[in-house]
């Protein structure tokens, strides 16, 4: 075939519903991107995510869903970035009675919850490589058991996971497994950032404005929309929500101007979100590379500055 047409059904005012970012869109960026995701969802095969935070991987997988031909089945999410390690077990697969300290009874997981379905993952750049092997038990078989459990349960599961990071450099590293990435990557959908379709910024806002404001009308100035058309937001769309969630609050009369739109507290607000959730590993990591960066590498400088060895440093170094 030299030439084809796809059309897909973007948004009504029930999805924006249930929505607090809104997919729709114009741009060549977004309209790329609905055509790959529209593909992905009429296959069987499991479907990886990957865009900036904020970019709306949550949405794209509930979409992917109700495109699918799955959408009348379960769709049950699990979010690794806000889990302990000692619960990634009993949430996707569940736990019997007394497996886990605190819970009395047996639990079933969304493993177990999604039979059917769709079974959606996000961050599983944050999944323990131990849960990963067992991931991948269960994707290959069906069968996957409770945590402190002996019987084989069955499910039959369709996986989208979503991360923001790169999985073959972490396979590379050792810190994801190959044979999990080649079985969640059967289709890879790209999600653009929010600075890559600036021009959809204008119909966002007044989407998420009637979102927010429900039956209230809140208008918004050409100014103000200019004024968020020269940011480059890091955050995405929830960073553009948070923005003019909080020129909500503030305006008196109903209509969003320039002077309401505070972008600096926003970027703020978005780094300190992201500080927050980020691991242990990844704040150390990250805040060693910038005192080596301030020493100029010097090894011994750093070591005195984090009050370890030059040893442990060296330990480090090469752990992260």
């Amino acid at each position: 075939r030299y030439l084809g047409e796809s059309v897909f059904r973007l948004n009504t005012p029930d999805d924006l519903a249930c929505m607090d970012e809104p997919i729709i869109g114009k741009t060549p960026a977004f309209l790329v991107f609905m055509e790959q995701l529209g593909r992905a969802a009429e296959s069987s095969a499991s479907i990886l995510l990957h865009g900036e935070s904020g970019t709306g991987k949550n949405m794209a997988a509930r979409y992917a869903h109700e495109l699918s031909d799955r959408a009348s089945a379960p769709f049950m999410q699990l979010s690794c970035s806000a889990l302990d390690n000692n619960m990634f077990e009993s949430e996707l697969f569940g736990h019997e009675k007394g497996a886990v300290a605190g819970c009395g009874g047996r639990r079933s997981g969304l493993f177990e919850s999604a039979n059917g379905g769709t079974l959606f993952i996000d961050g599983i750049d944050h999944l323990p490589l131990p849960i990963q092997g067992k991931l991948v038990r269960a994707i290959e078989s069906g069968s996957y058991r409770r945590a402190g459990g002996q019987q084989s349960l069955k499910a039959d599961v369709r996986l989208i996971t979503a991360t923001a990071r790169n999985l073959l450099e972490m396979v590379e590293q050792g810190t994801f497994r190959d044979d999990l990435y080649y079985r969640i990557a059967g289709i890879k959908v790209d999600i653009p950032p929010l600075r890559d379709r600036r021009h959809d910024i204008p119909a966002l806002a007044e989407a998420i404005l009637n979102r927010l404001n429900g039956s209230k009308r809140t208008s918004i100035t050409n100014r103000a929309l200019d004024k968020l058309l020269t940011h480059d937001f890091p955050g995405n769309l929830h960073e553009l929500r948070n923005i003019l969630q909080q020129a909500i609050i503030i305006s008196t009369n109903g209509v969003i101007t320039p002077e309401l739109i505070n972008i600096e507290s926003s970027r703020q607000q978005f780094q300190q979100h992201e500080h927050n959730g980020a691991s242990i590993r990844e704040i150390e990591a990250r805040h060693i590379a910038d005192l080596l960066n301030r020493y100029g590498g010097h090894r011994r400088k750093v070591a005195d500055e984090l009050g370890i060895s030059e040893r442990t440093l060296y330990r480090k170094l090469v752990k992260y």
